[in-house]
């Protein structure tokens, strides 16, 4: 595994790390999310994928889905109060990318 070195609150190096806990770590310090937050964002990113390619495939299915996902989002946030905007998060990124990078290859 390749090793990865940080820097710690002086600025100097400190012990090596795996790059995957090095990315984890980063994240969590740029967006504030904790590790369940970023397993959750991208639980979601492959429904967002499906909804971009159901809405440039046939626009009232991939709408239709994809309103189905914010009803049930919101129903969920409403009934449980697990802050469900985070899951919403993932589905739009991967909805807005998808979408664009779809859309750019179609040209």
């Amino acid at each position: 595994m390749v090793k990865q070195y940080t820097r710690n609150h002086r600025g100097r190096f400190s012990k090596a790390v795996s790059v995957r806990h090095f990315v984890k770590q980063q994240a969590q310090r740029v967006f504030g999310y904790t590790k369940d937050e970023i397993e959750r964002f991208f639980l979601h990113v492959p429904v967002g994928v499906l909804a971009a390619v159901l809405t440039l495939w046939d626009a009232p299915i991939g709408l239709g889905f994809s309103g189905a996902f914010l009803f049930y989002e919101g129903i969920q946030d409403w009934k449980k109060d697990d802050w469900s905007y985070k899951d919403v998060f993932g589905f739009m990124a991967a909805y807005g990318v998808t979408g664009l990078v779809l859309w750019l290859l179609e040209t």
